[in-house]
Order: structure tokens, then C-alpha cells, then sequence
């Protein structure tokens, strides 16, 4: 007779790992249930912040460099040409 609930104190290999995996399912289980619970302005308050003009300058100026790059490595013949042009950048010679 073959059972769909295997014993819980099985002491095989798969017995230790089920009963592990189920332990670990169970309190990530517990925790997303008690964070659930947290009122959302509260949440929301401190994920979502208003971006200052510096924070988005910032991001430009990021998003400007990685279009950059991305067009320097655009430009290369094969793979090694592109192998050679991303160690390049990872040394900082451009």
C-alpha cells in the first residue's frame, strides 16, 4: 500500500531534507503572515520616499554612462573584440 503523507520521523536522507524543507516552508510561511498583519501606511511610508532633484540626477547621469558603455561594446567585430573591449572598461581605460 503506497500513502501520499510519508512517515515524519522517517531517518533517510529524503525523511531529514523533507523534514527540513518543511520546517523552513512553514516559518517563511509564519513570517509572511505576521508581516501581513503590519498596517500598510505605515509599510508604505517608509518604502516609498519622496526622490530629491539630487537622487535624479544622479540616475541620469548613471543611465547616460550605461548607454555609453553599451554603445562601446555595441561597436566590437566578434567576441573577441567584446572580451577585450569589457576588460577594458573593468580596468577603467575606455
Amino acid at each position: 500500500m503506497r500513502t501520499n503523507d510519508p512517515p515524519l520521523y522517517d531517518n533517510s536522507l529524503t525523511g531529514i531534507l523533507a523534514r527540513l524543507t518543511h520546517g523552513i516552508l512553514q516559518d517563511a510561511n509564519e513570517r509572511a503572515q505576521k508581516d501581513s498583519t503590519v498596517p500598510s501606511s505605515t509599510f508604505a511610508s517608509t518604502v516609498s520616499r519622496p526622490r530629491g532633484w539630487l537622487d535624479r540626477l544622479d540616475t541620469w547621469f548613471w543611465k547616460q554612462e550605461m548607454k555609453s558603455r553599451e554603445a562601446f561594446l555595441a561597436q566590437s567585430t566578434d567576441i573577441f573584440d567584446l572580451e577585450q573591449r569589457m576588460r577594458r572598461l573593468e580596468r577603467g581605460r575606455d
